[in-house]
């Protein structure tokens, strides 16, 4: 159970017996080479595919705006783009790609992207992925992808971009210059239908970065596309999130010596 996941050896095992020694999948978690997620919120759900064949990528355009390429990482570094307030729960599953243009006077100059998750409530932000990047070259666009996550986003939060050069987790060696973003498109993998939690399981023992936003101006937002989420029918929900049966519905299988 030291993944969260009670069951998981038994479904390893299982793996390895169908895969390297050609026998019968015990378990149609295996069978049907279904996919076991785990979100941040600590709950487990099975999935067809992963990313998930509903997963749309959707461009949320960002502010421009200017940053100074030094060590610091706190909430007030470089500038935010905050969404509005949400009215409606969204799930991001997948990678998170960015398209930035910035112009500087010497080559080289570090880019930290990071997509939060606020609670204007308690005024944390809680990363969702991280996007760390070296901009070469003046006045050319890049794409680069962030950290994967499976993450909800809670109606009355909001969605928040922060641009900087560094991260308390990850810190590149600076080139002391002021950087001008021209260009910011943060493609987000929003999942298009509501998911449920169909497996046993507990949270994790790692968790997200988190940040204290009280000195950002939650109210200064900038509009997002955001997408809204549709309610599969039966039909749709079982041929997203498959139903099996998994290690943890059995009693532990007894492993005979090799």
């Amino acid at each position: 159970n030291f993944v969260g996941r009670g069951g998981f050896l038994e479904e390893a095992l299982d793996w390895f017996d169908g895969h390297l020694r050609d026998q019968p999948f015990r378990y149609g978690v295996n069978e049907r080479n279904v996919v076991e997620v785990h979100d941040q919120t600590g709950a487990w759900r099975t999935e067809a595919q992963y990313p998930p064949v509903d997963a749309v990528k959707a461009p949320l355009t960002m502010k421009t705006g200017t940053y100074s390429d030094t060590m610091s990482s706190s909430a007030t570094t470089g500038y935010w783009s905050i969404s509005e307030v949400l009215t409606d729960e969204l799930r991001i599953a997948g990678e998170v790609d960015i398209d930035v243009k910035a112009t500087f006077a010497v080559p080289g100059a570090q880019f930290m992207g990071v997509l939060y998750d606020i609670d204007p409530a308690t005024k944390v932000a809680t990363e969702i992925s991280r996007i760390p990047a070296r901009l070469a070259a003046s006045g050319t666009s890049y794409r680069f992808s962030g950290t994967p996550s499976d993450y909800v986003l809670k109606p009355g939060h909001q969605l928040g971009f922060q641009v900087k050069s560094s991260h308390v987790e990850s810190q590149p060696y600076p080139t002391a210059q002021t950087v001008t973003v021209t260009e910011l498109t943060v493609h987000v993998p929003f999942l298009q239908h509501r998911r449920v939690s169909n497996l046993a399981g507990v949270r994790s023992t790692a968790g997200p970065f988190t940040m204290g936003v009280s000195a950002v101006n939650l109210s200064a937002t900038h509009p997002m596309a955001l997408p809204t989420t549709l309610t599969p029918s039966p039909a749709l929900r079982e041929q997203l999130q498959p139903t099996v049966t998994t290690g943890a519905q059995h009693a532990p299988v007894v492993v005979p010596k090799r």
